[in-house]
């Protein structure tokens, strides 16, 4: 029987994945203004408007958010799981762009029609070449730490003449990069064959529900597979990562919202990213859907409260007792109708002066700021416990 292409492979697993995707709830504005919480490999695969044929421009590729995050890239040397050189752990080398993969819309691949490929939801080892093994890394670009789960399917799929040479083995693995060390972390890894011993095109669902993952800037996760060469020739394994879903953390619990509207109809919101472990001191504090060109500051203590509308202010008050204000950081929201507060975790303001956060401690955090036409308004408020 005739190897199918690629594009074969990849209708026959659309047909089988689940529309299980995760879509963001947020409305734009405050969706916009934070930092990425959702990694979609399904609505963020693009192809790069720089990208040119032949060439490795648009590799890496964006996320939805323009985050340069996705590197698409093979590897030519390294043995299976459980050899001392695993392929996974050898020098990488970029793909570059095919405009017409076998005649479809394009893909990255080695050359023309070449080696292995990665197009929309395929990643995909041919047993033409067996020793061009693709790998796909994502790239913490953010700047900041981030605390993420790593959820969802990946399919993992035969086609070709498996009664041959039966059975098919494919070695997987998802894992973690970390820049700081230098070293490889593997998340999970499996050999799986081929369940049914004949020709139809297969493909088996891997789960993933990798909870809990900190990653410093620069760190990144991938996702790879690799065909055995001894049973391989004339066939393809394909991997389906559109259900693979990279979600941040929230950091902090919100409370005392949604804040009252302002000036522009809207609440404002307090946004928290980065770390809660004092010693990564890697807290950021957001505020959204501010007024446009308006002073204010961001506020806290380690009691919550309520006072509404106090000294005639338009919003509420969500803080109680020793409320600290970071005078040194006030801002003012420009055209963007938001302000950012790096917090330092050592030198936290409070009314006898500043302290550091220790570690167990829980402070709650809101901003204040002016509103038109001549009055002030707050955000919700978000609770931190600290690490």
């Amino acid at each position: 029987m005739k190897a199918l292409e690629p594009q074969q492979i990849e209708a026959h697993m659309r047909l089988q994945r689940p529309l299980v995707l995760l879509t963001a709830l947020l409305c734009a504005e405050h969706a916009a203004a934070q930092l990425p919480a959702y990694w979609d490999r399904d609505n963020d695969w693009t192809i790069p408007p720089d990208a040119a044929h032949g060439t490795t421009q648009g590799n890496p590729a964006p996320d939805m958010q323009g985050h340069l995050v996705y590197h698409y890239e093979y590897v030519t040397t390294g043995g299976g799981l459980g050899t001392a050189n695993p392929w996974y752990l050898e020098p990488t080398t970029p793909l570059t762009w095919d405009k017409s993969w076998y005649g479809s819309e394009g893909g990255w691949s080695v050359g023309d029609n070449f080696g292995c490929v990665m197009r929309p939801g395929s990643v995909t080892h041919p047993g033409q070449w067996p020793g061009y093994v693709p790998i796909v890394r994502w790239r913490n670009t953010t700047g900041q730490k981030a605390d993420v789960d790593l959820t969802g399917m990946l399919w993992i799929g035969w086609s070709g003449d498996f009664q041959s040479a039966y059975p098919v083995d494919v070695d997987y693995v998802v894992g973690l990069w970390d820049a700081g060390s230098g070293t490889t972390v593997v998340l999970q890894a499996d050999t799986l064959i081929k369940p049914t011993q004949d020709n139809s095109v297969e493909a088996v669902p891997i789960t993933l529900d990798i909870l809990g993952l900190r990653l410093d800037p620069g760190d990144e996760i991938f996702w790879t597979l690799r065909g055995w060469e001894s049973t391989f020739q004339g066939k393809w394994v394909t991997m389906n990562d559109r259900h693979l879903n990279l979600v941040q953390r929230p950091v902090g619990d919100d409370y005392c919202g949604p804040a009252e509207v302002n000036s522009r109809g809207i609440p404002a919101q307090l946004l928290a990213s980065g770390s809660t472990s004092v010693v990564d001191d890697a807290l950021t504090l957001k505020a959204v859907a501010l007024p446009y060109n308006q002073f204010g500051m961001f506020l806290t203590s380690q009691s919550q409260g309520f006072a509404q509308n106090p000294g005639g202010s338009q919003g509420n008050l969500c803080l109680s007792g020793n409320i600290g204000r970071f005078n040194g950081q006030i801002f003012n929201t420009m055209g963007m109708a938001e302000a950012t507060l790096p917090v330092d975790l050592s030198s936290v303001p409070t009314p006898s002066g500043p302290v550091a956060i220790q570690p167990g401690e829980t402070w709650n955090f809101q901003a204040w700021y002016r509103d038109l036409p001549s009055t002030s308004n707050f955000t919700d408020a978000i609770s931190i416990t600290f690490e």
